[in-house]
């Protein structure tokens, strides 16, 4: 059995993304990595380095056990590459946070190059708050629901209903025109989609907004243990085994979400070759890549770097 991974710690809340680390001190950072409005900045921003920025989940996020970002960027100076990383990167971000990501916090440091590892957390909408809303993070929706249905916790938030202070018997926040009060919340249009489009669809959205900033995106779709060709080790097998079950006590078919959205996100990256790397077997032929049932330990993330500079290289 391998063992647990360190959970990352996010104790922000993002209006527009659900959740998100406060400071530094919820990151475990090096002396040359800074956190600065949101993203994590590896090394120092001289005159001259290219701003390559990434997103991704937790596969990317350099508070579990290590990423590809390190190894990646000392790839980089290893071959002469003069750069400076930023990562939008968190825990638990699909590719729905990642495209507001990329919007919000990404597109104003001006990177030449968007990198992005992505695809365990879309599978199933296992991040969102449903099928039909897959914009909306869980965390996002437990929030707003709490605030609607909650009025004596929610009025320090929104206000007095008018000039004066609430009253003893006041007990409803009012709307923004404070002619009736708030009583649910808006998710917007249903998708309809699958979660493998909904994913492909984000990342042709996210290379859209990278062109017209001119920007060059790529997007790779991350491996994990229960499809391809890798050949799993015992321990690698018993955690598995342990965490589907762990899942369907929960009422979740994980493995046959894990195949379904593969089997049709490789068919889609096959469609949009030309900003979309399918790494899903990157790591056949190499035994004991995994930390647990979606991570990679360090010699999973020096191979993942090694093949996302391998397909970079000559935009850096």
């Amino acid at each position: 059995m391998l063992p647990k991974v360190e959970q990352t710690v996010l104790r922000a809340i993002d209006p527009h993304l659900g959740h998100a680390y406060l400071s530094r001190d919820d990151l475990k950072l090096l002396p040359d990595e800074e956190f600065v409005d949101g993203c994590v900045r590896f090394g120092p921003d001289t005159p001259g380095a290219v701003r390559v920025a990434a997103l991704g989940g937790s596969t990317s996020d350099v508070s579990l056990a290590g990423s590809w970002l390190r190894p990646f960027r000392a790839l980089c100076a290893a071959r002469g590459r003069h750069l400076v990383l930023f990562s939008g990167a968190v825990s638990g971000y699909s590719s729905s946070q990642e495209l507001l990501k990329l919007i919000r916090d990404l597109v104003p440091l001006g990177p030449r190059v968007v990198i992005s590892l992505n695809g365990i957390n879309d599978l199933g909408f296992v991040q969102a708050m449903s099928p039909e809303h897959p914009m909306v993070h869980a965390y996002q929706r437990n929030l707003f629901r709490h605030l609607a249905r909650k009025p004596e916790a929610t009025r320090k938030f929104f206000g007095p209903a008018g000039a004066h202070a609430p009253g003893p018997r006041e007990v409803a926040v009012p709307a923004f025109n404070q002619k009736l009060a708030i009583d649910g919340v808006a998710y917007g249009a249903r998708n309809t989609l699958s979660a493998a489009r909904v994913w492909a669809r984000n990342a042709a959205l996210a290379r859209a907004v990278c062109r017209e900033v001119g920007a060059e995106y790529r997007c790779f779709l991350q491996p994990v243990i229960g499809v391809g060709e890798y050949a799993l080790s015992p321990d690698e097998r018993e955690s598995l085994d342990a965490y589907a079950a762990e899942r369907a006590a929960a009422g979740m078919d994980y493995l046959a979400l894990v195949r379904d959205f593969y089997a049709e996100a490789r068919a889609l990256v096959r469609e949009h070759a030309d900003f979309m790397v399918d790494l899903v077997d990157v790591f056949a032929g190499h035994p004991g890549m995994y930390s647990d049932v979606r991570h990679p330990n360090a010699a999973g993330n020096e191979l993942l770097a090694e093949q996302i500079f391998a397909r970079c290289a000559t935009l850096l």
